[in-house]
């Protein structure tokens, strides 16, 4: 392990702290930076007697924590040190239309996105709140985060957030957080009268030789070989005739 000896100058000495003062003091970062300054062996240091096995119990880590350390600050310098950055893959080009668009939230609203985190923690509503919180440019949010950060802390893509914000300003704050609900009868309603006939006079004649009863594969491939169709999914087959079940006239 000795062969990773860290000699840290005064101006690294320095450097590194000023990423212990800028960084949580709970996360790795900053943890992996009091470690390199214990570990440090050059005329700088206060350390001198810190030896491996008081590093260990100190930050309650093993030995090979921080040789990988050692390893890691040798190999890298100071930019072991730098957060890794996750890859955002954007489109600039596709983004940039929403860059005018500001959300500036009134008191009133603050509440009611607050108590839509409190009744739905887990939903996606409820995460959609959060950031639109977060994404406040008013009086009301002192965090100041960019949106890189936001779509960390609250798992949204930054395209997402930045569609939030344009429907935010043109459509309001329900448009923003929940998820537009299709019409069932549009959503299903893709064939004419004749269509839904020709499947409920199919699934009532007589079967195929060898088949007890007609299924949706058959019913399906019936109507593609009798040209009423040229394209219908089983699913919809199925709406069809649960919806003739359930309103026989």
């Amino acid at each position: 392990m000795e062969r990773y000896i860290i000699n840290l100058s005064y101006k690294k000495i320095q450097a590194i702290k000023k990423i212990i003062e800028s960084t949580d003091e709970n996360s790795k970062v900053n943890r992996n930076a009091h470690i390199i300054l214990a570990c440090n062996r050059s005329i700088f240091s206060k350390a001198l007697q810190l030896n491996i096995e008081s590093i260990c119990n100190k930050f309650n880590i093993s030995s090979l924590t921080v040789l990988n350390i050692r390893k890691g600050y040798i190999s890298s310098g100071i930019n072991f040190l730098q957060p890794k950055q996750k890859r955002v893959l954007i489109n600039k080009n596709n983004t940039s239309k929403y860059n005018h668009y500001k959300i500036i939230l009134e008191q009133k609203e603050i509440i009611l996105l607050n108590e839509i985190i409190v009744k739905k923690p887990e939903t996606q509503t409820a995460k959609k709140a959060k950031a639109l919180l977060l994404l406040d440019e008013g009086p009301f949010n002192k965090k100041n985060k960019t949106l890189k950060d936001i779509s960390d802390m609250v798992s949204i893509s930054i395209v997402t957030l930045m569609r939030m914000k344009k429907k935010f300003v043109e459509e309001g704050i329900e448009a923003a957080i929940n998820r537009k609900v299709q019409d069932i009868s549009t959503r299903y309603r893709k064939f004419d009268g004749d269509t839904e006939a020709h499947i409920t006079r199919i699934a009532c004649s007589e079967t195929p030789d060898g088949a007890s009863r007609w299924t949706l594969g058959m019913i399906q491939q019936k109507l593609i070989d009798e040209g009423i169709v040229t394209t219908i999914s089983r699913m919809t087959i199925h709406n069809i005739l649960q919806k003739k079940i359930s309103n026989p006239i």
